[in-house]
């Protein structure tokens, strides 16, 4: 593939690049195949058939109502067929359309492919799952060039010891203790050199070199944990590069029939040089002001242009548009603040913190921070945990903590503002090489619903290794909270109440998969559901709904009400065929 000669082609185009402020109406394709098992017949094929026009149906509404195109893959265990839906436009300059072979670069799920990958080799007894990993992979990355690494750890003695000590169960489980990347430093990075690929070794130069526990003892989420994964079954494989590791093969995905034809680990170079790879849509990122900047060491093309990217707008905008619709949420609970404990909640804010006040009981920090946001004129909200005041002037979540304390401050938010076409850029000339092991599929949504079939019909794996895989960890501290658990290349799903048609809490939507994101497409909503007897896969190939009367935030993340409602509508459709008797689920507050 000639990476240069491909971006000044895409350069080109990528001026032409136009996105529609109005919701117009889209086509698309919806198929029913059959998988290697018999079908259905006669009033259970009538009933297939019925849940086939019912995902249709809604998966079409929702590409219109967000704006953005969706792509739906179910298998029923019971008959081993597939449903496969696609609705919604991929190319917002020609007005091309997804189809049902449409590849979703769609990050973290590329995990539980290589977690298949290190149980098979441990199954042939190539690989010794709970033997230190460094013997084997630092004298492979010597032969061949790369920093071993002891060498990157050498800084931290002491962190290396317990390095040393990293097995491939605890890389695979999230318990090896080395430290996340920074999402919203890489993406910013990303954004700013659009023809450079950060490679793993970018990825472990730039970690922080002091593990966050010592291995085993606390589980955490770390993309970087995978990317050691990855050089270690490369060496395992004794390939010439880490770029000659094969993903596909050694998850065994060339036995899968029929063929999983439209699923693709990424290497080096943009997204647009992938045949049937979609664009992907994503908001514009503020310009945060950052300690550090990541270097890195390989490029993809040798002219740098501005592509499809449009330049944020700054900090100003972010807190005015994009950071007001938590703050809005509290607001509407209880009104105004009255620092009476009344307005009080236990949890903590993701967001930037504007002043931290010291040795501040709860009490005055409602108090304090209500003073600091009516000067400085701006809506903020307040953590009082530890003796510590954090004042924040703009969010993009909360979550429940029984040691904090949380209110709102200052003057309230001004109501949302709509969402605009610069506020949006195509990552499509960008890398989509994406943390490599750690994040670089791109995929269709039946093929990911097919390789969870494979999975949980144990095609790919002994039923000893996906029990393995399902050994469930809280997480102790860092993503996801404590609430969250992982396996091994798993996430057990969901962490908060479902409730039925009468509010009754139920665990029928119970989901084994694991979510994936990259910063313009994603795949949240992925996996086997026990108790419904179905895998899915639902990929969207926009960071948020496009929707361009809402507010910025309000359309942000997978948490908005659309995107939740469709989800849920979706897993109500499979119920209520897997569990006939069921009331449904509630999809929509009343």
């Amino acid at each position: 593939l000639d990476v240069d000669a491909h971006r000044s082609k895409m350069m080109g185009r990528a001026a032409r690049l136009w996105l529609s402020v109005t919701v117009t109406a889209v086509c698309g394709w919806v198929a029913v195949t059959g998988l290697p098992a018999t079908a259905a017949s006669g009033t259970a094929a009538a009933r297939f058939a019925a849940l086939a026009q019912e995902l249709e149906e809604l998966v079409t509404a929702g590409a219109i109502t967000l704006n953005t195109s969706i792509s739906l893959g179910v298998v029923d265990f019971r008959s081993g067929e597939l449903i496969t839906v696609a609705r919604g436009v991929d190319d917002r300059v020609t007005g091309a359309e997804v189809d049902a072979d449409s590849m979703y670069p769609v990050g973290s799920v590329t995990k539980t492919f290589l977690t298949v990958s290190g149980l098979r080799a441990a199954e042939s007894g190539k690989l010794d799952l709970d033997a230190p990993v460094l013997p084997i992979l630092d004298p492979w990355l010597s032969q061949r060039g790369y920093p071993e690494i002891a060498s990157l750890w050498a800084s931290e003695p002491e962190s290396l010891a317990m390095l040393r000590k990293v097995t491939a169960r605890q890389l695979l489980s999230m318990q090896s203790g080395i430290p996340d990347y920074d999402d919203d430093l890489m993406q910013r990075w990303t954004k700013e050199n659009p023809t450079k690929d950060f490679s793993p070794f970018d990825y472990l130069r730039n970690v922080s070199k002091t593990l966050r526990f010592p291995p085993g003892n606390g589980t955490e989420y770390s993309s970087n944990g995978y990317v050691v994964m990855g050089l270690l079954l490369a060496a395992v494989a004794d390939v010439e590069s880490w770029e000659a590791f094969d993903q596909w093969g050694s998850a065994g995905l060339g036995a899968v029939k029929p063929p999983l034809n439209h699923t693709r680990f990424m290497l080096n170079g943009p997204c647009s040089l992938y045949p049937r790879v979609v664009h992907q849509y994503g908001l514009v990122p503020p310009p945060e002001a950052l300690n550090s900047e990541p270097t890195a060491s390989v490029s993809h093309a040798s002219a740098v242009g501005t592509g499809s990217r449009v330049g944020a707008r700054g900090w100003a905008w972010w807190r005015e548009v994009a950071s007001l619709e938590p703050l809005r949420k509290l607001w509407n609970r209880d009104g105004l603040v009255k620092c009476d404990g009344q307005s009080e909640y236990h949890g903590k804010v993701s967001g930037h913190v504007a002043i931290v006040f010291p040795n501040v009981n709860t009490s005055e920090c409602c108090t304090v921070a209500n003073s600091w946001a009516n000067r400085a004129g701006v809506p903020a909200m307040w953590v009082s945990e530890g003796g510590n005041c954090s004042v924040f002037d703009h969010m993009w979540g909360y979550n429940p903590a029984a040691t904090a304390t949380l209110g709102h401050a200052g003057p309230p938010p001004a109501p949302p503002k709509p969402l605009s076409p610069s506020d949006i850029y195509d990552l499509y000339d960008e890398s989509c090489l994406n943390g490599w092991t750690m994040g670089n599929i791109a995929a269709s949504a039946g093929d990911i619903a097919r390789f969870y079939h494979q999975l949980f019909t144990y095609k790919l794996l002994s039923p000893s290794s996906v029990e393995a895989m399902t050994r469930w960890h809280n997480f102790t501290t860092g993503w996801g909270g404590t609430g969250m658990r992982y396996g091994m290349g798993l996430i057990q799903m969901p962490t908060g109440v479902i409730r039925d048609a009468l509010g009754v809490p139920t665990n029928a939507t119970f989901i084994v998969g694991h979510p994936g994101a990259d910063w313009g497409s994603n795949m949240m909503t992925v996996g086997y559901y026990p108790h419904l007897n179905f895998s899915i896969a639902l990929g969207t190939n926009s960071e948020v709904p496009l929707n361009f009367t809402q507010g910025v935030y309000r359309n942000a993340g997978m948490e908005t009400p659309a995107s939740v409602e469709l989800t849920c509508r979706i897993e109500d459709a499979l119920m209520r065929y897997a569990m006939p008797s069921h009331v449904g689920l509630m999809c929509k507050e009343k």
